[in-house]
């Protein structure tokens, strides 16, 4: 079962965070294993809810560098 995300960083706050929490935590448990899917749903859904140029990475291993609007970054560690 998944737990619910462990935040390593974020600067996001009440609702919008709570939110995007929830989502990840749904993503996972629907598309379990599948990493690309798992990256959509949430992709879409941020977009759906708050406007796009929502950014999702899903993965064990990756590199990444990104500028993001004040308030609008979530880096979380989910556990399966």
């Amino acid at each position: 079962d998944v737990e619910f995300p462990h935040v390593r960083y974020t600067e996001m706050t009440g609702k919008v965070l709570e939110d995007s929490m929830c989502l990840c935590v749904a993503a996972c448990k629907r598309y379990v294993g599948n990493n690309e899917r798992t990256a959509k749903f949430i992709k879409r859904a941020m977009d759906k809810r708050y406007g796009s140029s929502w950014h999702v990475v899903v993965g064990g291993a990756f590199g990444l560098e990104i500028t993001h609007e004040q308030k609008n970054i979530l880096y979380v560690f989910c556990h399966e």
